[in-house]
C-alpha cells in the first residue's frame, strides 16, 4: 500500500497532543477538540492575524481513511480474514498522523515565510457552522475568480 503512515502505531491521543503543542508553539491559542461517537474528529484553534482573530477547524476524516484501508485490504486478498471494524483504530492513527505531518510542514513553511498563515488555512476558516471551503463549495465556487486564458 502506498499511503503515508498507514502502519502508524502512535496512539491517536499522543499524535493529537503533539499537534496541539506544535500549534501552540507557533502562536495559536484556544486549541480544543471536537468529538463524534466518542472519538476526536477535529481540532479547533484560534489565531490572530493583524487585528483580526480567526477560528480554524482542522478535521481528521477517519471514516474516509477507514473506508480506504478496508477497500485496499479487500482488493489484495481473495478471502478476507478480517472485518471492516478491525481497521478502525488504524484508520484513526493514520488520519491523525497524516494531519500531524501536514501541520508540521505547513507551520515550517510559515516560519520560513514561504507562505502566510491564512494562505495555508484559508479553506479551514470556521464561521461556527461550516468552513470557508464548504461555503464556497455550497455556492458552486461562484465566488472564486473565473479562469482566464
Amino acid at each position: 500500500m502506498n499511503l503515508k503512515n498507514y502502519t502508524s502505531s502512535t496512539p491517536t491521543h499522543q499524535t493529537i497532543a503533539y499537534i496541539e503543542a506544535y500549534l501552540a508553539e507557533c502562536g495559536v491559542s484556544g486549541v480544543t477538540k471536537q468529538y463524534e461517537d466518542k472519538q476526536p474528529a477535529a481540532l479547533f484553534f484560534t489565531v490572530e492575524v493583524g487585528e483580526n482573530r480567526f477560528t480554524i477547524r482542522l478535521p481528521a476524516r477517519v471514516a474516509e481513511v477507514h473506508d480506504y484501508l478496508w477497500r485496499s485490504y479487500c482488493s489484495g486478498v481473495s478471502k478476507p480474514r478480517k472485518v471492516k471494524a478491525d481497521f478502525h483504530e488504524q484508520a484513526a492513527r493514520t488520519a491523525w498522523k497524516i494531519q500531524q505531518d501536514w501541520v508540521q510542514v505547513q507551520m515550517s513553511l510559515i516560519k520560513l515565510k514561504q507562505v502566510e498563515f491564512l494562505e495555508v488555512f484559508m479553506g479551514f476558516l470556521w464561521d461556527g457552522k461550516q468552513s470557508y471551503y464548504q461555503s464556497l463549495k455550497g455556492g458552486g465556487f461562484k465566488e472564486l475568480p473565473e479562469r482566464t486564458e
